[in-house]
């Protein structure tokens, strides 16, 4: 069973969309992470293509001169036949994790969260059981604030402090490195808007 967005056309310009789920990744990403991130579309759409390196090409070509491409009927059809796509806001982020908490006594972060309502999604849109594996990468202690309210808790407090608060509610232990940062002084506090995070990069960057 595979599960992904469907994205047939890539445009830069297109506009974000809405009800994205909280997340830490950084907005602006690292050169490493936009060449995996191009092998992986240039393998899936060499494999889509049945191994057509000369379409493939003419994909990127477009992408170089106009900032996008949109490929083939074919293979929108062996998209919409091996992948599917869902969305979750955070109301719905909140849900799962609730959920899984409440009915199943298991903790849950945000990411997590939303790989879990989503699957019910599928589930519902499709009939498929198959048994399915979430592989977390992220702890319920980095998000304290949002996984305190999604079961029915009050923070009392920000940053760091919530930490032991989540500990005592839930009885899971706090991540050993998260904990030591409890009781060291804050190095940063510069904020910004996404829309001007460029320019912020770049002035700290002088």
């Amino acid at each position: 069973m595979k599960r992904h967005q469907e994205t047939p056309s890539t445009d830069p310009s297109a506009p974000d969309q809405k009800g994205a789920a909280p997340s830490t990744s950084p907005v602006l990403p690292s050169h490493r992470q936009r060449v995996r991130e191009t092998v992986s579309e240039l393998r899936l759409l060499f494999d889509l293509s049945g191994e057509n390196d000369a379409e493939v090409k003419g994909y990127m070509d477009a992408l170089a001169k106009t900032g996008k491409y949109e490929v083939s009927d074919a293979i929108k059809a062996a998209i919409r036949d091996q992948f599917w796509g869902g969305f979750c806001d955070e109301a719905g982020t909140s849900a799962a994790i609730a959920k899984y908490y409440k009915e199943d006594g298991y903790l849950i972060d945000t990411h997590t969260a939303v790989a879990a309502s989503v699957m019910e999604q599928y589930r519902q849109a499709t009939g498929d059981e198959t048994v399915t594996v979430f592989v977390s990468t992220a702890s319920p202690y980095k998000f304290c604030d949002h996984v305190l309210r999604a079961i029915g808790e009050t923070p009392a407090g920000d940053g760091v402090e919530l930490l032991d608060q989540l500990h005592e509610v839930t009885g899971t232990a706090i991540p050993r490195r998260l904990a030591a940062l409890k009781g060291k002084a804050r190095r940063f506090n510069l904020t910004c808007e996404k829309p001007g995070m460029d320019g912020v990069v770049l002035e700290f960057l002088k």
